[in-house]
């Protein structure tokens, strides 16, 4: 699952490309940085803010490696 894919992230220190669920509902995709998860948040550097945020996990929709091939 995410879950999984994010823990991996974090250990391995790679990128990932996460699609995001805001407040609004509308669904983006964000690559960042993985720092931590826990607590059902996960701590990541936004590349798109250049800033360290928390992104609600219930939130995160999917999550592939970057540079993955989509498909």
């Amino acid at each position: 699952g995410a879950l999984a894919v994010l823990r991996q992230a974090v250990e391995s220190g790679e990128s990932v490309v996460i699609t995001y669920v805001g407040d609004d509902g509308v669904r983006t995709e964000r690559v960042v940085d993985p720092r931590s998860g826990e607590g059902g948040r996960l701590v990541a550097r936004d590349h798109r803010s250049d800033d360290v945020r928390a992104f609600a996990v219930h939130r995160i929709v999917g999550v592939r490696a970057l540079g993955a091939s989509v498909g």
